[in-house]
C-alpha cells in the first residue's frame, strides 16, 4: 500500500497532524483543490504544538510542495 492510497483516509481521520498536512500535497491531485486548501495546511503546520524544532520540519516540506 502507498502513501497515496492512505493519505487521503489519514488527513480525514487527523486533519490537526502538522506531520500528515506537511505531506497532503501528495494526495492533492489538482492544483486549484490544494490551492485551496493550503491556507489551512499551513495554519496547521505552523499552529503545531511541539517544540520549535519539530515544527520546522514540518513547514519546510510544505512549503516545499507549495513551491
Amino acid at each position: 500500500m502507498s502513501l497515496e492510497q492512505v493519505l487521503p483516509e489519514w488527513l480525514a481521520r487527523e486533519p490537526d497532524n502538522p506531520y500528515v498536512a506537511a505531506l497532503a500535497p501528495l494526495a492533492i491531485e489538482d492544483d486549484a483543490t490544494l490551492q485551496a486548501q493550503a491556507p489551512a495546511l499551513w495554519r496547521t503546520v505552523e499552529g503545531a504544538p511541539p517544540p520549535q524544532a519539530q515544527h520546522d520540519l514540518p513547514a519546510q516540506v510544505l512549503e516545499f510542495w507549495f513551491f
